[in-house]
Protein backbone atom coordinates (compact mmCIF):
# COMPACT_ATOMS: atom_id res chain seq x y z
CA UNK A 1 0.00 0.00 0.00
CA UNK A 2 1.02 3.59 -0.61
CA UNK A 3 1.29 5.47 2.66
CA UNK A 4 -0.98 8.49 3.25
CA UNK A 5 -3.22 7.69 0.26
CA UNK A 6 -6.84 8.74 0.50
CA UNK A 7 -9.48 6.88 -1.46
CA UNK A 8 -13.00 7.96 -2.27
CA UNK A 9 -15.68 5.32 -2.17
CA UNK A 10 -19.46 5.13 -1.92
CA UNK A 11 -22.37 2.74 -1.81
CA UNK A 12 -23.70 4.83 -4.77
CA UNK A 13 -27.16 5.66 -3.43
CA UNK A 14 -29.91 7.52 -5.18
CA UNK A 15 -29.55 11.31 -4.74
CA UNK A 16 -33.14 11.31 -3.47
CA UNK A 17 -32.70 8.58 -0.85
CA UNK A 18 -29.41 7.29 0.63
CA UNK A 19 -31.18 4.02 1.47
CA UNK A 20 -32.01 3.32 -2.21
CA UNK A 21 -29.83 2.42 -5.19
CA UNK A 22 -28.61 5.04 -7.64
CA UNK A 23 -26.04 2.74 -9.27
CA UNK A 24 -25.90 -1.02 -8.92
CA UNK A 25 -22.34 -2.34 -8.97
CA UNK A 26 -20.83 -5.62 -10.13
CA UNK A 27 -17.21 -5.96 -9.02
CA UNK A 28 -14.89 -8.28 -10.95
CA UNK A 29 -11.50 -9.38 -9.61
CA UNK A 30 -8.91 -11.61 -11.26
CA UNK A 31 -7.72 -14.31 -8.86
CA UNK A 32 -4.90 -16.87 -8.75
CA UNK A 33 -3.23 -15.95 -12.02
CA UNK A 34 -6.28 -14.83 -13.99
CA UNK A 35 -5.16 -12.31 -16.59
CA UNK A 36 -6.35 -8.99 -17.97
CA UNK A 37 -7.71 -10.96 -20.95
CA UNK A 38 -9.72 -13.14 -18.53
CA UNK A 39 -11.08 -10.01 -16.85
CA UNK A 40 -12.07 -8.50 -20.20
CA UNK A 41 -13.81 -11.72 -21.27
CA UNK A 42 -15.74 -11.69 -18.00
CA UNK A 43 -16.70 -8.03 -18.47
CA UNK A 44 -18.11 -8.88 -21.89
CA UNK A 45 -19.99 -11.91 -20.52
CA UNK A 46 -21.63 -9.80 -17.80
CA UNK A 47 -22.43 -7.04 -20.29
CA UNK A 48 -24.09 -9.61 -22.58
CA UNK A 49 -26.16 -10.97 -19.69
CA UNK A 50 -27.28 -7.44 -18.77
CA UNK A 51 -28.10 -6.53 -22.37
CA UNK A 52 -30.25 -9.68 -22.59
CA UNK A 53 -32.17 -8.11 -19.70
CA UNK A 54 -32.33 -4.71 -21.48
CA UNK A 55 -29.87 -3.13 -19.04
CA UNK A 56 -26.79 -1.10 -19.89
CA UNK A 57 -23.72 -0.67 -17.70
CA UNK A 58 -20.59 1.48 -17.51
CA UNK A 59 -17.21 -0.31 -17.45
CA UNK A 60 -14.68 1.06 -14.97
CA UNK A 61 -11.20 -0.42 -14.66
CA UNK A 62 -9.97 -0.75 -11.09
CA UNK A 63 -6.56 -1.20 -9.55
CA UNK A 64 -4.55 -4.37 -10.11
CA UNK A 65 -6.65 -6.63 -12.38
CA UNK A 66 -10.18 -5.62 -11.40
CA UNK A 67 -13.17 -3.76 -12.79
CA UNK A 68 -16.56 -2.51 -11.67
CA UNK A 69 -19.61 -2.38 -13.89
CA UNK A 70 -21.80 0.54 -12.75
CA UNK A 71 -25.51 0.18 -13.55
CA UNK A 72 -27.54 3.40 -13.23
CA UNK A 73 -31.19 3.13 -12.15
CA UNK A 74 -33.55 6.11 -12.36
CA UNK A 75 -36.25 4.68 -10.06
CA UNK A 76 -34.17 4.09 -6.90
CA UNK A 77 -34.90 0.42 -6.09
CA UNK A 78 -34.22 -0.82 -2.57
CA UNK A 79 -30.80 -2.33 -1.95
CA UNK A 80 -32.31 -5.69 -0.96
CA UNK A 81 -34.29 -5.94 -4.20
CA UNK A 82 -31.41 -4.80 -6.42
CA UNK A 83 -28.87 -7.04 -4.67
CA UNK A 84 -31.09 -10.13 -5.12
CA UNK A 85 -31.42 -9.33 -8.84
CA UNK A 86 -27.67 -8.68 -9.14
CA UNK A 87 -26.95 -12.04 -7.46
CA UNK A 88 -29.03 -13.66 -10.21
CA UNK A 89 -27.04 -11.79 -12.87
CA UNK A 90 -23.77 -12.92 -11.27
CA UNK A 91 -24.86 -16.55 -10.83
CA UNK A 92 -26.22 -16.77 -14.38
CA UNK A 93 -23.03 -15.31 -15.84
CA UNK A 94 -20.78 -17.58 -13.76
CA UNK A 95 -22.83 -20.65 -14.75
CA UNK A 96 -22.36 -19.76 -18.43
CA UNK A 97 -18.54 -19.93 -18.12
CA UNK A 98 -17.57 -21.96 -15.02
CA UNK A 99 -13.98 -22.45 -16.17
CA UNK A 100 -13.47 -18.67 -16.13
CA UNK A 101 -15.94 -17.08 -13.68
CA UNK A 102 -16.93 -17.76 -10.07
CA UNK A 103 -19.19 -16.25 -7.43
CA UNK A 104 -17.58 -18.30 -4.66
CA UNK A 105 -16.24 -15.96 -1.98
CA UNK A 106 -13.09 -18.03 -1.44
CA UNK A 107 -12.65 -19.77 -4.78
CA UNK A 108 -10.28 -22.69 -5.18
CA UNK A 109 -6.74 -21.69 -6.10
CA UNK A 110 -7.67 -21.78 -9.76
CA UNK A 111 -7.34 -19.11 -12.44
CA UNK A 112 -10.79 -17.48 -12.14
CA UNK A 113 -12.45 -14.08 -12.21
CA UNK A 114 -14.60 -13.49 -9.12
CA UNK A 115 -17.94 -11.67 -9.45
CA UNK A 116 -19.08 -9.82 -6.31
CA UNK A 117 -22.34 -7.94 -5.78
CA UNK A 118 -22.28 -7.90 -1.96
CA UNK A 119 -21.33 -4.22 -1.82
CA UNK A 120 -24.81 -3.28 -3.03
CA UNK A 121 -25.94 -2.33 0.47
CA UNK A 122 -26.01 0.79 2.61
CA UNK A 123 -22.53 1.41 3.95
CA UNK A 124 -20.85 -1.25 1.74
CA UNK A 125 -18.60 0.82 -0.45
CA UNK A 126 -16.48 0.50 -3.57
CA UNK A 127 -14.04 2.89 -5.23
CA UNK A 128 -15.52 5.72 -7.27
CA UNK A 129 -14.54 6.51 -10.86
CA UNK A 130 -11.56 8.82 -11.31
CA UNK A 131 -10.20 8.27 -7.80
CA UNK A 132 -6.70 6.97 -7.19
CA UNK A 133 -5.92 3.56 -5.75
CA UNK A 134 -3.65 3.56 -2.73
CA UNK A 135 -1.10 1.27 -4.36
CA UNK A 136 2.50 2.07 -5.35
CA UNK A 137 1.51 2.97 -8.91
CA UNK A 138 -1.33 5.28 -7.79
CA UNK A 139 -3.57 3.82 -10.49
CA UNK A 140 -6.66 5.83 -11.43
CA UNK A 141 -10.02 4.04 -11.27
CA UNK A 142 -10.64 4.53 -14.98
CA UNK A 143 -14.00 4.60 -16.76
CA UNK A 144 -13.72 3.40 -20.35
CA UNK A 145 -15.93 3.12 -23.38
CA UNK A 146 -16.71 -0.48 -24.32
CA UNK A 147 -14.79 0.09 -27.58
CA UNK A 148 -11.65 0.77 -25.51
CA UNK A 149 -11.75 -2.64 -23.83
CA UNK A 150 -8.44 -4.31 -24.62
CA UNK A 151 -6.65 -1.11 -25.59
CA UNK A 152 -6.92 0.68 -22.23
CA UNK A 153 -5.78 -1.70 -19.51
CA UNK A 154 -5.67 -1.68 -15.74
CA UNK A 155 -2.80 0.49 -14.53
CA UNK A 156 -2.48 2.39 -17.82
CA UNK A 157 -3.79 5.58 -16.22
CA UNK A 158 -2.10 6.71 -13.00
CA UNK A 159 -1.74 9.89 -10.95
CA UNK A 160 1.26 10.70 -13.12
CA UNK A 161 -0.53 10.70 -16.50
CA UNK A 162 -4.20 11.08 -15.53
CA UNK A 163 -4.40 14.68 -16.78
CA UNK A 164 -4.00 13.41 -20.34
CA UNK A 165 -6.93 10.99 -19.93
CA UNK A 166 -9.10 13.54 -18.11
CA UNK A 167 -8.50 16.20 -20.78
CA UNK A 168 -10.26 14.03 -23.37
CA UNK A 169 -13.74 13.87 -21.81
CA UNK A 170 -15.81 12.67 -18.87
CA UNK A 171 -16.32 9.09 -20.04
CA UNK A 172 -18.32 8.07 -16.96
CA UNK A 173 -20.56 11.15 -16.99
CA UNK A 174 -21.38 10.78 -20.68
CA UNK A 175 -22.36 7.13 -20.27
CA UNK A 176 -24.28 7.79 -17.05
CA UNK A 177 -26.26 10.52 -18.82
CA UNK A 178 -27.04 8.18 -21.72
CA UNK A 179 -28.37 5.54 -19.29
CA UNK A 180 -30.03 7.98 -16.84
CA UNK A 181 -33.52 6.93 -18.02
CA UNK A 182 -32.88 3.26 -17.20
CA UNK A 183 -35.46 1.93 -14.70
CA UNK A 184 -34.94 -1.11 -12.53
CA UNK A 185 -38.55 -2.15 -11.94
CA UNK A 186 -39.80 -3.18 -15.41
CA UNK A 187 -36.46 -4.73 -16.45
CA UNK A 188 -36.20 -7.45 -13.82
CA UNK A 189 -36.75 -11.06 -14.73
Amino acid sequence: MHHNAIGFASWTPSPRDPESVGFGRIILSARYGATADDLESTMLAVQSNLLDRSIGCIPVLGSDISATLFIPFCDAPTYDTARAWLHDVAETTAASQPALITTTVDPPHTRLVHICVATNAVGRISALPYTLAGNEALEMITPIDWEELGSVRNGTVTAYNSAERLAKRDVFGRQANALAWQPFAPRRR
